[in-house]
């Protein structure tokens, strides 16, 4: 508001006088100022004058040279007035007040936007159906609006035809914004999207050009290239590139640029506010919209969409789509409040603002993976954005902003050999401590700018550089990691081994080649209806023959340690009273080689299920002692070759695994189980187990004592078994479901553990088992007596157990005498412990992981540890693109939230030493064949292509994080 006037005459320029259709006037058209009597009746309708300068009103002569001054489809064309202009203090108040006001509205918008997002795209992931999750967010808006309006939370508009006319194109670009953004996040990462919707300035000037007539000044349309080339670059740097996902953020921009400007000049002049328009404009939306969702998709997909959703996600479903519908309609309704106070320029300025919070918060809370190439598009975009928004503005765009960015400025307008207008000064201020961490970022950014500069700039740039980074920047880097880890990297050790797991059976084929003997899982996989879609492992991955081009795959992934297992039929095609197969040991010791030369350290199982086919038939398998020699020849025999090289060595994986699966239930060979348990021609299941295992116990003890008497001293290395490991939870907190969850990790992973620390099996087996369970000898003791150097622990799940000794309780897996008498499952109450998997037993419970080694820590004394699997499992739907397949955002999710719990556990002090996941490539997965993808790379399984998922790039960069942190530790200290 005017409040007086020096002068009672004068001229001055203002395009906000002429008729709307004219969008400029030249500075040199003059137009007489009223007097002091009659100047109430010349104010703006809609907020304060903006003032450029008070200096030399009346006196001061106009320059005749015209000049352009116009904003982007400013519909209040609110532009500055050379007027010598006083506010009263009242008036002071009133204009800080409002700037506080609209500095509230901006917070709150974004902080409802990035709240929003979240849940938005939990939904998208769970429940892929934009039109309807667009659908449901307008209608809960409506909904929220209608009964504010009923019970007078907020005045109802008043309203009429005209006003629902000049409303519908502002409804119509709306509608079409709101769903293309949604299936643009329904198709890539929240990031991507609305690094793409970063360039909606870009679109707002060409609109304003080329379909309103408006004409900017130059260095706006220059301000264009950093953000078109911005959003380009990271369009084209992506890691998972999706057209769809890529048009529809475009889409968005168009459409929501035509909306905003509509919708500032449907609120002009008119009696309804911004969050009453916005409410109107829901609902036209709305009724717009559903016809349209409705034929696209239709109930019947919504409904078996929803109850899929439902059985993964348990009712926090439910509460997601709540949360999204909510949030959509209060941060968009705040918006509006907002653009009712500003013109559509500051609002598009305030959009891209609102887009980097989103941008920032969803890359740490969904551990979306970015390239550093992907990350300086969007920079570039970004401050392409903010050099728009100063470009209307005459003299130095950058007066009020601090560090980087000034000096950026002041450099760029010094002539060269000229230095710069005191490019310094802004160091001898304090800035907040939450600038610091920006202005890195933004000198990070215009740092790629100075090399076009004079030397002088450059040569002071250079040592400011030296002087910011030398204070703050390793600290600031060092916590920000940390924080997008999920987790404190500096808590894993300095040689802790990042890796990939495989096995000779899943990965090597060539079952026949170089004189290999068959297994016992060739001959298994060969025997009708075993494997569940007809396949072997004959050729697998060919991995035995793409070794070189799969280490070349883990080399990208930046791990250091490739966890692999060799096939016994392989170096002994017929045991101990047959040959050693030269063929074999010339395979793996050119294995191990390339692994040593790349850097990577070799893991090596010496038996993971497989056998030679022979020692089942000569002796029974694992049912017989004389495996027992057998396994310390075969031992003996990897040692002496390939010892020097290896340093930690695996005896057997997940033994508790292979004689449940190969003599209870019959599910792996030898496939002997009870009529009772399965399918199979022999066997018991009540007793054969237990001899198995112990077999396979004295077995482990056996081989490690020859290597600790013989080459651990000499080759440095240790040795050590690994176990499938399953958390269990109490089904309740009752003191018998307690001890239920303990019996059950008695009856698996102790059931082994135990002996081989111990020298006894636990006690609930022996209370429960009693004459069933084989006794160990004093010798077995002696050699059992902590016959390992570290566990291994396969983990992925977790279940609850339900005592069945002192309650009743349904028949199921754990439920008999011999497995504990506890009934594991993973429901309780109808609610899953955690998100289904493709596999039946696979849940999502990351807690878990934490608990798990938390558990082992404690039991075993802080025996070290090694991670030796963990992966998520994708079903190979044969109706699935590559794209999708390689899109495996669960995957990363799944495992950023294990790799968070692990970290938990190691600053709580347990000793954990590595981590492998599984798997670096699809491959066969036993009796579901190939019908399960567990991979980082996706392999097609007719031409064998590797192609890294996006889990590959993430896992790739948790790795260089790690490594960066470590690094800047060392230099910190």
């Amino acid at each position: 508001m005017i409040s007086s006037i020096k002068q009672s005459t004068g001229s001055f320029t203002r395009c906000d006088f002429l008729p709307r259709r004219q969008r400029c006037v030249a500075k040199s058209d003059v137009v007489s100022v009223p007097s002091s009597a009659n100047v109430q009746g010349f104010k703006c309708s809609a907020k304060p004058l903006y003032i450029c300068s008070v200096e030399g009103f009346g006196s001061r002569s106009i320059s005749s040279k015209s000049s352009s001054v116009c904003r982007a489809y400013e519909a209040e064309r609110s532009q500055p007035l050379d007027l010598n202009i006083e506010l009263s203090d009242q008036e002071a108040r009133s204009e800080a007040a409002q700037k506080l006001k609209i500095g509230i509205y901006f917070a709150t918008w974004w902080a409802l936007n990035v709240v929003f997002n979240i849940y938005n795209k939990k939904v998208l992931n769970a429940f892929p159906y934009p039109w309807l999750t667009s659908t449901l967010s307008l209608a809960t808006g409506s909904l929220m609006m209608l009964i504010s309006w009923a019970v007078r939370i907020a005045e109802p508009p008043k309203t009429d035809l005209d006003f629902w006319k000049t409303l519908f194109p502002v409804a119509v670009a709306h509608t079409i914004g709101h769903v293309a953004a949604t299936v643009s996040m329904s198709k890539v990462a929240v990031s991507f999207t609305h690094i793409i919707k970063s360039g909606e300035p870009a679109f707002s000037v060409l609109v304003s050009r080329f379909l309103l007539g408006e004409t900017f000044p130059v260095p706006v349309y220059f301000s264009l290239l950093p953000i078109i080339g911005g959003c380009a670059l990271a369009a084209v740097t992506e890691l998972n590139f999706n057209m769809t996902g890529f048009m529809g953020a475009m889409i968005s921009n168009l459409a929501f640029v035509f909306r905003n400007i509509f919708s500032k000049r449907g609120m002009k002049g008119k009696s309804v506010g911004g969050m009453n328009y916005y409410a109107c404009l829901s609902m036209l939306s709305l009724l717009i919209l559903t016809p349209f969702a409705i034929a696209v998709e239709g109930p019947q997909m919504w409904a078996a969409g929803w109850q899929k959703a439902i059985s993964q996600i348990g009712p926090n479903f439910i509460w997601w789509v709540a949360a999204q519908s909510v949030f959509y309609h209060l941060y968009n309704q705040v918006s509006y409040m907002s653009l009712d106070q500003i013109s559509p320029l500051t609002f598009s300025i305030g959009n891209t603002m609102k887009r980097i919070s989103v941008i920032v918060s969803s890359i740490i809370i969904f551990h979306t993976p970015v390239q550093p190439v992907n990350a300086l598009g969007a920079a570039i975009a970004i401050l392409g954005t903010f050099l728009y928004s100063q470009a209307c503005f005459e003299g130095n765009p950058f007066k009020t902003v601090p560090g980087p960015f000034k000096l950026f400025w002041q450099c760029m307008r010094s002539k060269p050999g000229e230095e710069p207008t005191d490019p310094f000064h802004y160091l001898q201020l304090d800035p907040p401590k939450r600038e610091v961490q920006l202005d890195i970022f933004i000198w990070m950014v215009c740092n790629l700018g100075f090399t076009a500069m004079n030397m002088s700039c450059l040569h002071k740039v250079f040592f400011l550089s030296q002087f910011l980074l030398s204070i703050v920047s390793v600290s600031c880097l060092i916590e920000t990691l940390k924080q997008n880890l999920g987790g404190d990297p500096s808590l894993f050790p300095s040689n802790f081994l990042f890796g990939t797991a495989s096995s000779s059976y899943q990965f090597e084929g060539a079952f026949l080649n170089d004189g290999k003997g068959l297994s016992n899982w060739d001959v298994f996989s060969h025997e009708p209806g075993k494997i569940r879609d007809g396949s072997t492992g004959d050729i697998a991955v060919d991995h035995y023959h793409r070794y070189l081009e799969d280490i070349d795959l883990m080399v990208s992934l930046g791990v250091n340690s490739y966890r692999f297992s060799i096939s016994w039929a392989r170096i002994l095609p017929k045991g101990r009273f047959g040959e050693v197969n030269a063929a074999g040991i010339d395979h793996y010791n050119k294995l191990i080689d390339a692994l040593v030369l790349k850097g990577l350290e070799p893991f090596v199982t010496l038996t993971h299920f497989d056998i030679p086919q022979e020692l089942e038939d000569t002796f029974g398998g694992w049912l017989s002692p004389k495996l027992q020699e057998e396994f310390r020849y075969y031992a003996d025999i990897c040692f002496k070759t390939f010892g020097d090289r290896v340093k930690y060595w695996v005896t057997f994986n997940e033994p508790n695994i292979q004689v449940i699966a190969g003599y209870r239930s019959g599910s792996y060979p030898p496939s002997r189980c009870s009529s009772s348990y399965g399918n199979c021609t022999y066997g018991d299941s009540e007793k054969e187990p237990f001899v198995a295992a112990h077999n396979i116990i004295l077995s482990h003890a056996t081989v490690v004592d020859i290597y600790r008497r013989q080459y651990q001293e000499k080759q440095g290395g240790s040795i050590g078994i690994v176990l499938h490991a399953k958390w269990i939870e109490p089904f309740s907190n009752s003191t018998a479901d307690k001890l239920a969850a303990d019996r059950a990790q008695s009856f698996s992973m102790n059931w082994f553990l135990d002996p081989i620390i111990f020298g006894r099996y636990p006690e609930e087996m022996n209370t429960i088992l009693g004459s069933i369970l084989p006794e160990f000898s004093s010798n077995d003791r002696k050699k059992l007596n902590k016959a390992l150097d570290f566990i291994g622990i396969n983990h992925y799940t977790s279940l609850y157990a339900q005592d069945c000794i002192f309650s009743l309780c349904e028949p199921g897996k754990g439920a008999s005498r011999t497995e504990g008498f506890c009934r594991q499952t993973p429901q309780k109450d109808g609610v899953s412990i955690g998100e289904s998997t493709a596999l039946a037993w696979l849940y999502v419970y990351p807690q878990g992981m934490e608990k798990m080694v938390t558990y082992v820590k404690e039991r075993y004394s802080g025996i070290p540890m090694f991670i030796t699997e963990n992966g998520y499992v994708d079903e190979n739907d044969p109706n699935s693109t590559i794209e999708e397949f390689l899109y495996d955002v669960k995957r990363v999710e799944y495992m950023a939230a294990y790799l968070d719990a692990l970290s938990t556990a190691v600053r709580k002090g347990a000793d954990v030493r590595g981590y492998f996941a599984w798997s670096l490539l699809d491959n066969f997965e036993w009796t579901y064949g190939y019908t399960k993808r567990f991979g980082l790379h996706h392999v097609d399984y007719g031409t064998l292509k590797r192609t890294p998922k996006l889990s590959a790039t993430w896992y790739k960069l948790f790795i260089a994080k790690y490594s960066l942190v470590k690094t800047l530790i060392v230099k910190e200290q």
